[in-house]
């Protein structure tokens, strides 16, 4: 009997210290590694939602300004930080639990490049330089009649633009062991 408890005891021990922090949404398996096709043009698919298997993913010869966008919804031009994110590309492979929502599938990519990488990044709203082209949608000829200037051309004033940006605070560019 007591062999048994021992036995059931570190059984237990084995399963707590395997699981991931409580919360944190993580893929069942996941394979992350440098490209050695650096040169390739990226391919890959899967996922929640997607038209390939949406309990697995796939990806080959994917740049980091890639994996970025995808998993955090940014555009190429609100990431800013490191010069390699395009350069460096990774062969990514993952098991998605069944039913698992595109919200939760971007959970766990962004924990999985925590983990692996050391991501850390946080959102702020930057003010930049630029101009507006101000003109009315419905018919501008009518609207800028009154005003004595040419329908054919758009007003442009300079104004200050708040645009969202993913600051990346640290990355390595070698993923951890899997």
């Amino acid at each position: 009997m007591r062999t048994a408890l021992i036995c059931i005891s570190v059984m237990v021990c084995s399963l707590a210290f395997g699981q991931t922090a409580p919360g944190k949404l993580t893929f069942e398996v996941a394979s992350v590694r440098l490209s050695n096709r650096p040169n390739a043009l990226p391919q890959g698919g899967g996922g929640p939602g997607s038209r390939y298997d949406p309990e697995r993913l796939h990806l080959e010869s994917m740049p980091m300004r890639n994996l970025l966008m995808m998993t955090y919804g940014v555009d190429r031009d609100q990431i800013s930080g490191l010069s390699w994110l395009e350069s460096e590309r990774y062969d990514i492979d993952a098991t998605i639990a069944p039913g698992a929502t595109k919200e939760q599938f971007n959970a766990m990519f962004q924990y999985l490049l925590a983990e692996r990488f050391g991501l850390k990044a946080h959102h702020e709203i930057r003010e930049l330089a630029g101009t507006a082209t101000l003109g009315v949608a419905q018919n501008p000829r009518a609207a800028l009649e009154g005003a004595g200037e040419r329908p054919d051309r758009a007003e442009r004033k300079a104004k200050k633009l708040a645009i969202d940006v993913m600051v990346i605070e640290h990355f390595e560019k070698s993923p951890a062991e899997n």
